[in-house]
């Protein structure tokens, strides 16, 4: 649960846990991301998989506020395949799942600026997807 509250000075402290307290004014944050994908053909068939994953996060305060990026990264896993009914119409299917560390929110799609998400803290975001494709 977050826990937004003002304090005697009017900064707003960010509460993810009672261990993890960050001060918005005053801090930097950086994490390394990095992944392996690939895809193999055979006959009509292509299967894809790939892996990713953010580390914890790296924090640096100014002043006496608290900063930690413990536990603050991320695995995304994904896995699809296609199947090419001609050179110009296939069908295709995939899964993903992103499984973020304890106080980590990262969510599908791009990580930046401010956006509702209703993946919770510590939690799981899933998505799947089956399709066709046809050019023209």
């Amino acid at each position: 649960m977050v826990d937004r509250s003002a304090n005697p000075a009017g900064r707003v402290w960010t509460k993810a846990t009672s261990d993890h307290l960050l001060l918005l004014e005053r801090w930097q944050i950086k994490a390394d991301a990095y992944g392996v994908l690939g895809t193999y053909g055979f006959g009509n068939w292509t299967l894809r998989g790939g892996w990713m994953t953010a580390n914890d996060a790296s924090c640096t305060s100014v002043g006496p506020q608290i900063c930690n990026g413990d536990n603050t990264g991320t695995n995304q896993y994904s896995i699809g395949t296609s199947y090419n009914f001609s050179k110009r119409t296939l069908v295709y299917a995939y899964y993903t799942l992103q499984d973020n560390n304890e106080i980590a929110r990262y969510r599908m799609g791009t990580n930046t600026g401010a956006v509702q998400s209703n993946v919770p803290v510590g939690g799981q975001a899933q998505a799947y997807g089956l399709g066709i494709r046809h050019t023209f």
